[in-house]
């Protein structure tokens, strides 16, 4: 069939082809790539935590966050379940990553967080 041909003749060229760098260079003359455009184009993100259930616990979040200046765009608390603590989910209007970072890290040392936030960017 045509899929079958058409890895047969890539073969073939890979075969006759002058032998290449995988990536157009040397491997020994690459650099590492750190970072990119997408690492700091601001961009909204999904933020899950666990959080004790004790009065302030979301006061002190939202502090953390406007502390770096990442806006809130809305808040999703499900009932506590047991143990005392509960899952929140906040996603964030657009913000630089680089401050959302910041603020994942200050979360996750409060003593209201029982489990460190996990952080998605949200590709719209």
């Amino acid at each position: 069939g045509p899929t079958a041909s058409a890895v047969a003749g890539d073969v073939i060229d890979l075969l006759h082809a002058p032998r290449r760098p995988p990536f157009g260079a040397p491997i020994a003359r690459l650099a590492p790539m750190i970072g990119g455009a997408a690492d700091l184009a601001p961009s909204r993100f999904y933020l899950r935590m666990l959080l004790r259930d004790q009065p302030g616990a979301l006061a002190a979040v939202a502090r953390a966050l406007a502390d770096e200046g990442v806006s809130i765009d809305s808040i999703h608390q499900n009932p506590v379940a047991d143990e005392g603590a509960v899952p929140v989910v906040v996603t964030t209007q657009l913000s630089a990553p680089a401050a959302v970072a910041r603020a994942v890290t200050a979360i996750a040392a409060l003593p209201v967080t029982a489990e460190a936030p996990w952080r998605v960017r949200i590709e719209d």
